[in-house]
């Protein structure tokens, strides 16, 4: 029985004219519609059986698949459908001949296209047909390589470019983080047909300078179009708190001021430009007490108007006048284009290097084919094709490609140019889905896919047309139904690409739809294990979220495979069912390689088999650790750990006892006439000595392993790597050893994947055991680690573990989408510069003479913009896990904090945001809501808050911790739960056992006697000596004040824990004090010239905003009038004035304290002086203090040591006795002498 196909599929099947975009969503059918597409245009059919007008040969069509493993699939697919037609038709001449032409047909990757073509063509570019791809591990040395040899030049020209690029961004006298930029850079430019070209844009976009400049560029209106939406939402969020209040019980008293944030939010959303959006920001008005209202009603509107204000705060924080903000631009683009520079260096370089050794990456490969297909483009930016790429285009009748959404520029050029058949006819075929696009970090371009979705056209006759399929033939109709209650309010088109509507939804495409499956599941544990509260052993006081998670979704596994009442689930379609399997079940999560030991070690104790997908970890699997420290052995017998590893493993089998008479006997037989052979030695001259004499007793292992060593030595020299490897695990059974060990095959296959990288590495540039190790040594370094070895077979009986982005593609009947606490990661926001493939770069503002950096408004931007990128490709990756499932879906999060539980189960319902899209009324979260969301179970509970959840549909319930949550309609509700006893039982003694508890708790008793010895840091600083010297005083700290931390205040992995804002403490604004005297002038000292300076500090982004209002501009008034003021000002004017003088000095320990007077070693010492200047010959040495004492002598006490430090080391540095020491104290507007 043929398959039934929808009216949409045929759609698509039966569709030969024009340009054809299929969005496909997850579980549709896509593959099987795309083969069934190409066969009906081989065998002249339609998707009815009807004839179509012609027949073509299937080497006249171009499939373009995302991986090699999709490539084969489709060419095995549809060689059963054709050898099923030649057995239908034997007479057909053309089914036959299609067969023979199958496998040289055209289904591949874009990489293989590529390379084809580049093989074809090579004459037309310039480079030796003999060239080879490069190993990625083997260019990412040759890429460090080449940068070592770049900036080494740099460093040796030393043009003023270049050392303000390594002054602005080099970290603790290392140039990493340069390092890193320009292979950001390179990264992100090598999308682009012409990486040069994007270089060029780069620099370009930096020379704004005027304010008409600067509105076209697109980080800005990316910003301010993030700007509107949070606006929008604040509006739509205000106007809904408004509704409540006027409700019977609501909270009227916050009427008016729920009023007066919808003139403020309206105002500003009128601004059309960042001049008037500044002019607009004003202050929200404080919330205060109301009279008693529904307490429920009370607590969400306070809550959601904390959570706008709070967003839009921040926002306005940000703003800045045009003219700062160009002035920012100006001040930052210097180092930028020296790092631009820089890397046009480094890709000049390697193009060169890559040239001379004739070696080449798919990238690489990829430009080639540009190059060849390409003669350049028109005015509106579209490629022209050469003769070449017009001699390609008239190969194909069709080109097919799959996975569009992850398409990216250069593709996307690449295919254009042999388009058309040569006859400039429309013959492209796209299928994707944008809700499934998740490689932003490999510079897919899904907005390639979504501007043909929004201009295309759902007309059959259109030359460009779209087709929707939207049937899930995947999942039973509870995940569905799931999917869609999360997806529905999450995902819209300002976040995530696409507005979840009716067309968009996954709809029931199952033939069983009466069947709807079993009901999706959330799993939330709370981790107490550590609460005071509760005595546990330390064990399991430990344990971890990720390990209580694992525990969790462990028995539950268990009870669903071999629980009394286990699952059942499918089997086949004949309506028969079967008992669920482990290797029907799949636990995904966003990152696999922290979290994996944790899983295998609670999956053991279930005694449940898991297979790790792991994205790493190769180097760390202990048998490629030790036969590479065996290698290292054999090429240089001297390396000590290497050896003695060796030894320890089972290729020697020499026992711990046996290694430390080895070092013993030595040290003992030359301890009187050869103290110093006895200090140089190596462990390998040990060994031998120990070995060759006669009364050692040492072991025949020992002799054997040596014996073996010396063949080996000696072989190494006509061997390759590989045979070297092959006798190695002959002569020691090694490879059957590890064979007999847990995950044997995995480690078998990790061996045989060690001696496949060896042959490769040997048909490489580079030769040798040395440079073998040495390359495998930078692998590590360099953090190119590998995934270990991939063994599951089809028949093998285990749960799999693996990433979201690994599963797309997959399906399994059970699915644990885990780890949903897990906050979002933020890294963009620690570079000093940001790097986007749209919005080019933007850094911080430097200023080298006074080596001061500040924030911009462009760098702030542009995070906000890459915020909400990636934020959208988290909602798609999450879309991506949870389609995964056929008959169940698990969700699972832990969570820690005190009052997590609490706020987990209290989401407010939000029922009441629809919005119009397309005609069509839907749910939708706040823009704010969801951009503020800090894990995925935020979206989660926050989507499901908006719909009526059946219990049957979505529970929560938690086995470890003290309650279990049911969910039904609008009620929640904490069920008294069951505590899990985790202690151990007490072990039974026997009296062997005593004996040898007493002898190693002797060992574990001693008492080291060098312990204060420990105490002694290498590098201290002079805070830390200073409470030294009063340690056992009662020292309240330095803070202007602290307010004690509520529980109200405790952060919580959930979306509403902005409560309330942040208070300011005192040791932030002493801080912020310390900054204002460093910049301030101090010749500058009417008040309002002391008020405009803080104006200016923070408008320049010197100081946080957030601070602004905490500043009391009379209290730098009064110091800078006062008659310390005026003396430091005098100096200013004699250029004798030092502010925030950084040093390092080496000291004794008994300087430090009398306690470390035993201890040999120096101590350096750095902090930092707040500011000495010059009377004559005089030194005067200050300090600013912010603390609240009683009275100002008291800081005397307290801090006479740290400026006695400073003193010793102005005399150290400069050689000048300070003859003032004086403490200017804030709090008392007054300063006092030492």
């Amino acid at each position: 029985m043929g398959i039934s196909w929808t009216d949409e599929q045929k759609s698509v099947i039966n569709s030969r004219h024009g340009n054809l975009l299929v969005s496909a969503a997850a579980g549709s059918g896509k593959t099987a519609v795309l083969v069934e597409r190409i066969l009906e245009m081989v065998m002249g059919v339609d998707a009815d059986g009807n004839k179509a007008e012609e027949k073509i040969d299937i080497d006249e069509v171009l499939v373009v698949t995302f991986t090699r493993a999709a490539a084969a699939q489709m060419k095995e697919k549809i060689a059963d459908k054709l050898e099923q037609a030649a057995e239908d038709h034997p007479e057909d001449e053309h089914i036959v001949k299609q067969l023979s032409l199958l496998p040289r047909a055209d289904i591949m990757t874009i990489d293989s296209f590529c390379l084809g073509i580049v093989k074809d063509y090579f004459q037309m570019i310039g480079i030796d047909s003999s060239f080879d791809i490069a190993d990625n591990a083997e260019m990412d040395l040759i890429k460090n390589d080449i940068l070592d040899e770049v900036l080494e030049q740099k460093y040796q020209e030393a043009s003023d470019e270049f050392i303000g690029l390594v002054d602005s961004f080099a970290r603790k006298e290392s140039d990493e983080k340069i390092r890193e930029l320009v292979y950001q850079i390179y990264r992100v430019a090598s999308g682009y047909p012409k990486p040069e070209r994007w270089i060029n844009e780069a620099e370009a976009a930096l020379e704004v300078s005027m304010k008409e400049e600067l509105y076209t560029l697109k980080w800005y209106r990316d910003y301010m179009q993030i700007v509107a939406d949070t606006l929008d939402s604040a509006i739509g969020q205000a106007e809904q708190c408004l509704e409540i209040a006027g409700e019977a019980d609501g909270p009227a008293g916050y009427d008016p001021i729920i009023r007066s944030d919808l003139e403020l939010l309206r105002n500003l959303r009128q601004a059309e430009d960042m001049d008037e959006a500044y002019k607009r920001v004003s202050k929200f008005s404080n919330l205060k007490r109301i009279a008693a209202c529904d307490p429920e009603k009370q607590q969400y509107v306070k809550t959601t108007m904390q959570t706008y204000r709070g967003s839009v705060k921040d926002m306005m924080a940000l703003f800045r006048p045009t003219d700062v903000i160009l002035a920012e631009c100006a001040m930052m683009k210097e180092p930028l284009l020296a790092l631009l520079s820089l890397t046009r260096s480094y890709m000049d370089r390697l193009k060169e290097e890559k040239l001379d050794r004739n070696l080449y990456e798919f990238r690489d490969i990829s430009e080639f084919a540009y190059d060849i297909l390409c003669a350049g483009t028109d005015e509106n930016g579209c490629v022209i094709p050469s003769e070449a790429g017009k001699t390609v285009a008239r190969r194909y009748r069709e080109i097919l490609i799959d996975e569009y959404q992850d398409s990216n520029f250069l593709q996307e050029d690449i295919l254009n140019c042999v388009t058309g058949h040569g006859e400039d006819r429309k013959n492209m075929f796209m299928v994707g889905d944008i809700k499934q696009s998740i490689y932003r970090f490999r510079m897919a371009r899904p907005d390639l896919f979504l501007n043909k979705y929004n201009t295309y056209s759902d007309r059959e006759d259109a030359e460009d047309q779209k087709i929707l399929l939207s049937n899930n033939f995947r999942s039973a109709g509870k995940v569905i139904d799931t999917i869609n209650q999360i997806f529905e309010p999450l995902m819209s088109e300002n976040l995530g690409g696409i507005d979840y509507d009716e067309s968009a939804k996954l709809h029931i495409g199952r033939q069983d739809k009466n069947n709807m499956g079993y009901g999706s599941e959330i799993l939330i544990v709370r981790n107490d294990c550590a609460d005071p509260e509760k005595s546990q052993p330390e064990e399991i006081r430990s344990l971890t979220n990720v390990d209580i998670e694992a525990r969790m979704i462990a028995d539950e596994i268990y009870e669903l495979v071999k629980g009394d009442k286990p699952l059942y689930i499918p089997d086949g379609d004949n309506g028969e069912t079967r008992r669920v399997s482990y290797r029907d079940i799949a636990v995904l999560m966003r990152s696999v390689k922290k979290n994996a030991k944790a899983f295998e070690e609670a999956f053991a104790e279930r005694g449940i088999p898991l297979f790790v997908e792991s994205e790493s970890g190769y180097f760390d699997a202990i048998e490629i650790s030790t036969l590479l420290d065996m290698l290292a052995v054999i090429d240089n017998s001297h390396q000590d750990y290497a050896l003695a590893a060796v030894l320890r493993s089972p290729l020697a089998g020499v026992k711990e006892q046996e290694l430390a008479e080895i070092v013993g006997i030595y040290d003992r037989d030359f301890k009187d006439h050869e103290k110093n052979l006895v200090r140089t030695a190596s462990f390998y001259q040990k060994v031998c000595y120990y070995a060759e004499k006669p009364d050692s007793g040492a072991s025949e292992e020992l002799r054997q392993f040596l014996r073996m060593l010396d063949s080996w030595k000696a072989d190494k020299n006509y061997m390759s790597i590989s045979e070297l490897l092959h006798s190695i695990l002959e002569q020691t059974g090694y490879y059957w050893f590890v064979g007999a060990m847990q995950s044997g095959k995995r480690r078998q296959a990790n061996i045989d994947m060690l001696i496949q990288k060896a042959d490769t590495y040997e048909d490489s540039s580079f030769r040798g055991l040395f440079n073998f190790l040495r390359y495998m040594d930078r692998l590590k370094t360099n953090d190119l680690d590998f995934a270990e070895a991939s063994v599951l077979g089809d028949d093998d009986d285990s749960v799999v573990m693996m990433t979201m982005h690994k599963s797309k593609g997959l399906e399994f009947p059970v699915v644990f989408v885990s780890g949903l606490a897990n906050r979002f990661s933020n890294l963009d926001a620690l570079s000093p510069v940001t790097v986007n493939a749209d919005s080019y770069l933007a850094g911080y503002a430097i200023d080298r003479k006074n080596r001061a950096k500040k924030k911009t408004f462009a760098r702030a931007a542009m995070l906000n913009v890459m915020n909400a990128e990636k934020l959208a490709e988290e909602i798609r990756i999450l879309y991506v896990a949870l389609s995964r499932a056929k008959e169940k879906l698990y969700m699972t999060a832990a969570v820690k904090d005190p009052g997590a539980e609490k706020a987990v189960f209290d989401y407010p319902l939000q029922t009441d945001f629809f919005i119009e899209a397309s005609g069509q009324m839907r749910m939708e979260l706040p823009y704010i809501t969801r951009m503020e969301a800090g894990c995925f179970m935020d979206w989660i509970l926050s989507a499901l808050s908006m719909h009526i959840v059946s219990e049957d549909t979505v529970c929560r319930k938690d086995t470890y911790a003290t309650w279990v949550l049911a969910k039904t309609g609008y009620q929640n509700q904490i069920l008294a739960g069951t505590n899990i006893d985790m202690s151990e039982k007490k072990a039974v003694q026997t009296e062997d056992e005593l004996q040898l508890y007493e002898k190693y708790k002797e060992l574990l008793d001693y008492t080291y006697p060098y312990k204060t010895e420990q105490a002694v840091k290498n590098k201290m600083s002079v805070t830390e000596i200073k409470r030294l010297a009063h340690r056992g005083e009662e020292n309240p700290g330095s803070d202007l004040y602290q307010p004690p931390v509520t529980e109200a205040e405790i952060t919580i992995p959930v979306l509403h824990s902005r409560m309330k804002e942040e208070p300011v403490k005192g040791n932030e604004m002493g801080t912020v004090i310390h900054k204002i005297m460093e910049l301030i002038d101090f010749t500058r000292n009417s008040m309002d010239e002391i008020r405009e300076q803080i104006r200016s500090f923070f408008d320049h982004g010197y100081l946080e905003e957030r601070y602004r209002e905490h500043v009391r501009a009379d209290k730098i008034y009064n110091m800078v009038n006062s008659p310390l003021g005026i003396r430091m000002a005098e100096a200013q004017k004699n250029h004798t004035l030092y502010r925030e003088q950084q040093f390092y000095i080496g000291m004794k320990p008994e300087d430090i304290s009398p306690e470390y007077k035993d201890s040999k070693d120096m101590v350096v010492v750095q902090g930092v002086i707040d500011a000495y200047f010059l009377e004559g010959d005089q030194v005067v040495l200050m300090d600013y203090k912010t603390d609240r004492v009683d009275q100002i002598s008291d800081l005397v006490s307290r801090y006479h040591v740290q400026l006695d430090m400073y003193a010793k080391t102005i005399h150290q540095l400069t050689g000048r006795m300070v003859t003032e020491k004086i403490i200017y104290a804030f709090h008392f507007d007054d300063s006092i002498n030492l």
